[in-house]
């Protein structure tokens, strides 16, 4: 259940209002056409024994088909949003075509899981608002073999307030029948819709002092609470004050890494959870505002070291995409160096024990460029 995300949270992209009304009007037909094709999905991707079963084959073809199909036709759209937004489409794009073929192939293990990828990808966006959507009124509980995976449906459609009262209902009848990995995902929900939607410091602190004294949650989980409460108590012990800036948001990050601005390493600890989650919700409500490009590295910078701290603790990682948007975008910035260090670094680690001497040759001509381009003599660009 760790990685339970699915895709159909993408339907429920907000339509830009500088769209003109004829675009914003083929858009939202098309998402509601793909909510409709995943509210056939979910329950069976929730059962990997019925994502099996002979006689659903043809069903689920058809509406992987269908996905594909749909997705690629309102791609674009996304592409004129924030930047999460843009980076996001480009790998659901690919994710729903990659599922669709190793469906396809036979491989529905593999399906299912760049199908959960996909959802991940969604709700790291979509968790940035607090907007409710009710595209999905029509799937109710009796859709779902479990009341935790109905909570997790809500989550994942963005209907906030029902699938708080799910999770807090899963909490605080846990029992040593339950599931100590669904607890501790349901606790995560938890902190994700105080922090990210509903941005109440005070009502999350009192709702893990009440967990803490829980004893049937184990001494591991326990732990993590106290952790996750003293962090918290920290952040709001000194608030950032006034307009939000580039130059308050880099002041919060100090602790959070070791090592020089050239190399450094997030300290990862379960008590740094919340601060990461908070830089998260500082940087994205920044985006918003419109800040001047010449702070956008720095910003794609900060987004990617985050995505990468939390490493799926809670929410897809975008750490890559970001250093490589700040690559291709601001080759000549300062903070460009930094984002081509980092990403050859976890180019480096994702192949263990090669030393990067393993990494595939499309990969290593990519690295190449991004090298030629950053390190070159060329005249900065001009913010």
């Amino acid at each position: 259940m760790k990685y339970l995300f699915f895709a159909l949270s993408l339907a429920m992209a907000g339509i830009s209002p500088k769209a003109h009304s004829e675009n914003a009007k083929s858009v939202n037909i098309s998402m509601v056409k793909i909510a409709e094709i995943m509210s056939r999905l979910l329950p069976l991707t929730l059962d990997k024994n019925k994502f099996k079963e002979k006689k659903l084959q043809s069903p689920i073809k058809n509406d992987l088909d269908n996905l594909s199909t749909t997705f690629s036709q309102v791609k674009n759209h996304f592409s004129k949003g924030i930047v999460n937004y843009k980076l996001a489409s480009g790998l659901i794009d690919q994710y729903i075509k990659d599922a669709k073929l190793a469906f396809t192939q036979g491989h529905t293990a593999y399906s299912r899981k760049l199908i959960q990828s996909v959802g991940a990808l969604c709700v790291s966006c979509h968790g940035q608002d607090a907007k409710s959507v009710k595209l999905f009124h029509r799937v109710d509980r009796s859709h779902f073999s479990s009341h935790f995976d109905f909570a997790e449906f809500n989550f994942m459609t963005r209907r906030w307030s029902a699938a708080l009262r799910l999770y807090e209902n899963f909490i605080n009848t846990f029992n040593q029948s339950k599931n100590k990995d669904l607890l501790l995902t349901a606790l995560k929900r938890e902190i994700y819709i105080y922090t990210m939607i509903l941005k109440d410091d005070r009502a999350l602190i009192n709702k893990l002092t009440r967990h803490a004294k829980n004893k049937l949650f184990g001494p591991l989980i326990l732990e993590r609470i106290k952790n996750w409460k003293a962090s918290l108590e920290e952040i709001e012990k000194s608030p950032i004050k006034g307009k939000l800036s580039l130059s308050k948001i880099n002041q919060f990050t100090k602790g959070l890494f070791i090592g020089n601005d050239s190399k450094l390493f997030a300290l990862n600890g379960y008590d740094n959870e919340l601060k990461f989650l908070r830089l998260n919700r500082l940087l994205n409500d920044y985006l918003k505002t419109s800040p001047p490009s010449k702070e956008l590295p720095r910003i794609l910078l900060l987004l990617s070291r985050c995505h990468k701290a939390l490493n799926f603790s809670l929410y897809y990682s975008l750490s890559d995409q970001y250093l490589k948007e700040c690559m291709t975008k601001y080759p000549h910035a300062p903070s460009a160096k930094n984002c081509y260090q980092e990403y050859k670094n976890n180019l480096t680690n994702s192949f263990t024990g090669s030393g990067g001497t393993s990494i595939p040759r499309g990969l290593l001509k990519e690295l190449q460029e991004y090298k030629k381009k950053i390190f070159s003599n060329a005249k900065p660009i001009k913010h």
